[in-house]
Parts: C-alpha cells; structure tokens; sequence
C-alpha cells in the first residue's frame, strides 16, 4: 500500500476521535490537522513525481 493511503486510513480513523476532556478538544483538532497537512504534502509530492516523471519521458522521446 502506498504512503499516502496509510495516511488516509488513519486520517478516516481519527475523523471521529473525540477528546477525552474539553481540555484535550484543541490538542485532537491540531492532530487532525497535522494529518491532513501532511496527506497533501504526500499527494503533492507523488504528483510531482508523476510529472517528473512524465517529463523525463518527453524529454528522452525528443533527443531520439
């Protein structure tokens, strides 16, 4: 499985994680929000690759 649908199955996991305590409220929103951070540095990173890669096909096509 791929990084980045790990990440969204612990990310779908944690959606519905609520605080023990209301003191702990702030804490659970700034994990979710680490999560989805880090799901589109993923997703933007395999779509640069995706690119890259695409690019260096090209590339390699117009030098034949």
């Amino acid at each position: 499985m791929i990084p980045s649908k790990h990440l969204s199955n612990i990310r779908h996991r944690v959606a519905t994680l609520k605080p023990s305590k209301l003191i702990d409220k702030s804490e659970v929103h700034d994990l979710k929000e680490m999560l989805d951070e880090i799901q589109e540095k993923i997703d933007n990173a395999v779509t640069d690759a995706e690119s890259l890669r695409k690019v260096g096909l090209t590339r390699k096509r117009a030098e034949i």
